[in-house]
């Protein structure tokens, strides 16, 4: 579909946002790519969508699902970013890094939500968590970006 559609076609984006609650793993996979490529940056129903996706069993699709929400989500919007700061707790590392990866494409150095979400986080039992957490509070917290 994303090879037949323009950017932002409205009834391609409303088909592709029904197939990521598909129960079949693999259509769920390719909906969330293809509306990587056909939605447009702060679409509330397409990141609506992709983002309950990001705690699916399967982790290509919770991978594929953080990497749209970086492309797509708003920036400094307050849903996109708590849900790819939870990203961290993930148990597969590429999920954690492309979340950080996106969250430096939706926040920026200082944003209060993105410290508060990272902080509350500090304390995780698994070690991965805090190191990444740790990268990202280096990230949002210096004066380099």
């Amino acid at each position: 579909l994303a090879g037949f559609a323009r950017a932002g076609d409205e009834p391609a984006l409303r088909l592709l946002c029904a197939r990521v609650a598909d129960h079949d793993s693999d259509v769920r996979l390719a909906a969330c790519e293809a509306l990587y490529h056909l939605a447009e940056r702060g679409n509330k129903i397409v990141g609506t969508a992709v983002r309950k996706h990001m705690q699916c069993w399967r982790s290509e699709v919770r991978r594929t699902a953080t990497k749209a929400i970086g492309q797509l989500g708003k920036r400094g919007g307050e849903p996109s970013i708590k849900a790819l700061c939870k990203c961290f707790e993930d148990t597969d590392a590429v999920v954690r890094t492309v979340a950080l990866e996106s969250l430096r494409r939706l926040s920026s150095r200082g944003d209060a939500l993105t410290l508060a979400e990272l902080c509350a986080r500090l304390g995780h039992p698994q070690t991965e968590t805090r190191v990444v957490v740790l990268q990202a509070l280096r990230r949002f917290c210096s004066k380099e970006g």
